[in-house]
């Protein structure tokens, strides 16, 4: 016997949404303008990682890396600790913002 043959209400009873639900774009003003999708602005980070030279490091020393060029590019303050708050730092430095 199935665990899922234990569920009191058989789940094709539950209406299953047609549409997709679309995730926010964001526009990424750093060194040039792209845009991209992501669940939420943290998703900045793998997005740049992709196509940068040093994208190969661990998570935390790329964030690091990446906020100190963001740091000298405009001589703004970033916040590292993660992902997350470098996103926040970039949109309240102009870099980063949700256009849709």
């Amino acid at each position: 016997m199935s665990v899922f043959s234990q569920v009191p209400y058989p789940l094709d009873r539950y209406p299953r949404l047609s549409h997709k639900v679309p995730m926010p774009r964001y526009r990424l003003n750093y060194c040039e303008v792209l845009e991209f999708e992501g669940q939420t602005a943290g998703e900045v980070v793998p997005f740049i990682a992709v196509s940068h030279m040093m994208g190969g490091e661990s998570e935390l020393k790329f964030v690091r890396r990446l906020a100190i060029e963001m740091c000298e590019y405009n001589g703004k303050n970033y916040c590292y600790s993660n992902r997350h708050r470098l996103a926040r730092s970039m949109i309240r430095n102009g870099l980063l913002e949700c256009v849709d």
